[in-house]
């Protein structure tokens, strides 16, 4: 057997199904059954030949395709009155039947049917008297006198030679003309019985979790065995079970490359889409449920994104056009984005045509940053087109697109970049899951972290906090791994009353989401179990920091917590690690970086990269002491050189001016260990884009110098 490709796969086990179907409904039509049931047998079996021509059509199997239009077309008269069948009619459409059935045999064993087309050219010819066409002694000989013997042996001969030995041929006789060995190793289950099976699995999973549990407690080697082994099975059971429900996403997106590219045709452009992460598994329901957002976004993309190869090469872009679909895992919930390196969103014209539409005034358009205005895009009758076309343009579409993916539990959004492209992000839950999860305290309430997007899991003590802490403006910054990380109060956040003291001992969870990290600060880490995913009640689908509810193993519920949407309430922005949307884009351009905004002894506004500071301290002016040239201060067991971030050139901190008595200090590290950076004072941390090392950004109405230490301290020796 040749190899088949999954989408072929699925159509011949589909095929056979649907053609058993149809010889039943045949038969039923020509057994003289009531008028009424007749007329919905013909309706059926034309809706179901109808289907198997139009995926024959887009799989490129030609032959396939011929013979189920001719049989679609005699259905089609038969459908409408113009035609009264009789036995011939009957007979015509069975032969039909069988040489679609041995079609399929021969995709099956040998990948095409091109090899049939003299027989299905016979098959065709007899149709033609049927229909009122030529007369059958007017049409040339048939190229295979096989075929004009019977239906059956026709059929035989087109899946292949006749197999040698009595028990070939008695199977062959069994299982009829195209006999399928994906068909016949295939069963078909419905979703309602899936469906169940999950249920069952989820409540059999929360019934373990309670013995598990209990089990602790009860000291007897027989009960703890069969405990164990009743864990191992129903870990095994709901696993098998959810691979039922759970799909490769690229059963939904194996179309849209040749969307794509038929459309780009259309459009007088060129285009391609990559596809990244197709085996991305993700409930069978969500999957229906995101085939027209996707194809959507995908249109989209290629009518207002992607510009004329024209455009494109005196921009200095390649002539083709690149579309990239990626799909994968984050934090317990799959994330799909479709990024294009077109013209992008320009946002000051979504902020004219805001205006002009009446969604929002001109004073309240100018207080939002452009990620805030891009919204504007999901809003209803919102469209920047210049013009109405057959693709897009009329206003409608993206709001449909938010509203199906937020009926599903997910969200959306978009960043653009003008002149090198957009990014759509997905987030969507796993619905009717079981997933490995945290148990944690916030507060005075347990909540459930996914396990997917934990990092690190660790206990601070009162002494260890103060070294690995630091606060920056507003905020305080966890030290991990050379990085600072925000670090969210969980239980402030989702507004849990508070037990413990605010000095004690607490546990941190450091999580990777929408390619950033940070840390989220819990009272204590309880437990790590697989928990059933249920959907959260309607009065808690609006609050963001939640993605579902679970049963633990004592009988509570506990909420499901989504990082992300904590990470958001705490006003944390930004991704940081995120590649530029198009290749052709300056690295340090336009990428929105986590700057530490201070002002320097000259008064003037500097902004750090975030990723280039080690410490944050504040020393007293007297400790600092004047080393021939330098300016030092001894500083954990070693020596801490102090420059002047104040000057375009480093220089030593000048002790002999009068000053403050406590200098800030930003502690950088480099090849050789530590310098000191003196600033007048550490204002806050805030996001911004540069034009390069020593750019410029606009933070809070003002122009602030974007000064990387890295670069300014390369001639320090």
């Amino acid at each position: 057997m040749a190899p088949i490709d999954e989408s072929v796969r699925e159509f011949l086990i589909e095929g056979h199904e649907n053609l058993a179907q149809i010889e039943q409904l045949m038969l039923m039509m020509e057994s003289g059954s009531t008028p009424e049931s007749r007329s919905e047998a013909v309706q059926s079996a034309f809706r179901l030949l109808h289907s198997i021509k139009g995926a024959a059509g887009f799989l490129g199997l030609r032959q396939l395709e011929a013979l189920s239009h001719g049989a679609e077309s005699l259905l089609a008269r038969i459908r409408s009155g113009e035609l009264v069948p009789d036995g011939t009619h009957f007979a015509w459409l069975l032969q039909a039947i069988d040489g679609l059935k041995a079609l399929l045999g021969a995709i099956e064993n040998t990948g095409s049917d091109e090899s049939s087309q003299a027989e299905v050219a016979s098959i065709l010819r007899d149709l033609e008297p049927r229909q009122g066409g030529v007369p059958a002694k007017a049409r040339p000989a048939p190229a295979s006198p096989a075929i004009q013997s019977s239906p059956e042996i026709a059929a035989l001969h087109l899946a292949e030679p006749p197999p040698s030995g009595v028990d070939k041929q008695a199977e062959a006789e069994v299982h009829g003309a195209g006999a399928s060995i994906l068909a016949d190793a295939t069963v078909r289950i419905g979703v309602e019985t899936i469906d169940r099976l999950m249920a069952l699995a989820s409540e059999l999973v929360l019934a373990r979790n309670r013995i598990v549990r209990a089990a602790e407690s009860i000291e007897d080697a027989g009960y703890q065995a069969a405990t164990r082994q009743l864990n191992l099975v129903t870990s095994e059971l709901q696993e098998v079970v959810m691979r039922t429900r759970m799909q490769p996403i690229s059963t939904v997106w194996g179309k849209l490359p040749r969307m794509v590219r038929d459309l780009s045709r259309q459009l007088g452009k060129h285009c391609r889409i990559d596809l990244e992460g197709g085996d991305t598994e993700l409930d069978k329901t969500l999957l229906e449920s995101i085939k027209s957002p996707l194809t959507h976004l995908a249109r989209n993309a290629v009518d207002h994104g992607i510009e004329p190869p024209a455009n494109r090469l005196a921009m200095g872009k390649p002539a083709e056009g690149r579309i990239l679909l990626r799909a994968s895992h984050e934090a317990g919930q799959v994330t799909v984005e479709m990024t294009d390196d077109g013209r992008g969103i320009d946002a000051a014209k979504v902020r004219s045509k805001a205006v002009a539409q009446r969604m929002a005034t001109a004073d309240d358009i100018s207080r939002l940053s452009d990620s805030q205005v891009m919204q504007f895009v999901f809003m209803p009758g919102f469209s920047t087109a210049d013009r109405v076309t057959e693709v897009s343009g009329r206003g409608v579409g993206m709001d449909v697109v938010k509203s199906s993916i937020e009926s599903l539990g997910g969200s959306i959004d978009l960043t653009s970049v003008m002149g090198h492209g957009t990014t759509v992000r997905l987030r969507l839950p796993l619905t009717l899951a079981i997933i490995k999860a945290v148990i944690v305290r916030a507060g005075a309430a347990h909540v459930a972290l996914p396990q997917a997007g934990i990092v690190e899991l660790m206990r601070l003590d009162t002494e260890k906090s103060v070294r690995a802490l630091t606060r920056v403006g507003g905020g305080i910054y966890l030290r991990f791994r050379s990085e600072m990380l925000p670090l969210i109060d969980m239980a402030a956040i989702l507004g849990c009353p508070v037990e413990a003291a605010a000095d004690e001992a607490f546990s941190v969870v450091v999580v990777h989401a929408e390619k950033r990290q940070f840390a989220l600060k819990v009272d204590k880490i309880l437990d790590s179990q697989e928990i059933v995913v249920k959907p959260l009640p309607a009065l808690l689908k609006g609050i963001p920091s939640y993605s579902g509810t679970t049963l633990l193993g004592d009988g509570s519920i506990a909420l499901i917590v989504d990082p992300v949407g904590v990470a958001r309430l705490a006003g944390l922005h930004g991704r940081r690690g995120e590649s530029a949307p198009s290749e052709a884009k300056p690295v340090d351009a336009t990428e929105t970086r986590a700057l530490l905004l201070v002002e320097s002894t000259r008064a003037r506004l500097q902004a750090i990269p975030l990723d280039a500071v080690d410490r944050l301290e504040e020393f007293s002016r007297e400790k600092l002491e004047q080393v021939g040239d330098r300016t030092v201060i001894q500083y954990r067991g070693g020596i801490l050189p102090i420059f002047d971030m104040g000057d375009t050139a480093p220089r030593p901190l000048d002790m002999s001016a009068d000053g403050p008595s406590r200098i800030a200090v930003v502690v950088h590290r480099v090849a050789g260990g530590l310098v000191g950076l003196a600033v007048s004072r550490i204002i806050d941390t805030v996001a911004g884009s540069g034009s390069g090392a020593d750019g410029l950004v606009v933070v809070r109405g003002s122009v602030a110098q974007v000064l990387d230490p890295h670069q300014w301290l390369a001639g320090v020796s």
